[in-house]
């Protein structure tokens, strides 16, 4: 996974994909999942299956993850992310509208909906910056995955080879602790006291 961090309300993450460099975008589809598990880890489902590839469903699994799958379609002229609907595996409808989403390269629609366009660098490379807020109805442990999912059919020997360069931040208010690290936050004050007293 690229990052997992526990959010609260108000609580938010940037992604900043600075260089996504492919070989040929033809060869293989790429893509971020975005899941929000209960539990402070990654749920089992995404552990099983980390190739969403080859999803499966999520019938048997007792806490079923909320997963966004974020589709890069970098195999045409206009090249954007879009938002792949994961209902059919099992998981619960949550749309990437539903969060608080700010593209930095300020082109979401006016609907609300996810449109956001590659930005093209002079290396033909491409980046892409957004941010999302959450609320208390999608609070969990959020982690984040780029998957590469080779073409069956590509040429024997060719190989969908990239380079990805991000930077991602996640804070809970102006605090970068993930929610099971709060606590920290007493424990170290008060050892920092018991320590003073001696």
């Amino acid at each position: 996974p690229l990052m997992s961090f526990g959010l609260t309300t108000d609580g938010f993450i940037e992604v900043n994909v600075t260089s996504l460099a492919v070989m040929d975008p033809k060869l293989a589809d790429y893509g971020m999942v975005i899941e929000c598990s209960e539990t402070l880890t990654a749920s089992q489902y995404m552990e099983d299956h980390i190739n969403i590839c080859h999803a499966e469903t999520l019938g048997y699994y007792k806490k079923n993850p909320k997963i966004i799958n974020l589709a890069f379609n970098l195999d045409q002229d206009d090249p954007r992310v879009t938002s792949e609907s994961m209902t059919s595996y099992g998981v619960e409808d949550w749309q990437f509208s539903a969060l608080e989403t700010h593209d930095y390269l300020k082109t979401a629609n006016s609907s609300g909906d996810i449109a956001m366009k590659f930005n093209k660098l002079n290396n033909g490379g491409y980046s892409l910056h957004f941010q999302f807020k959450v609320y208390k109805v999608d609070e969990g442990q959020y982690t984040l995955y780029f998957y590469r999912c080779p073409h069956l059919e590509r040429q024997s020997g060719s190989d969908p080879s990239y380079t990805l360069t991000a930077q991602i931040v996640a804070m809970n208010g102006r605090s970068y602790l993930s929610v099971g690290e709060k606590p920290l936050i007493l424990i170290y004050t008060l050892l920092g006291l018991v320590y003073l007293g001696m």
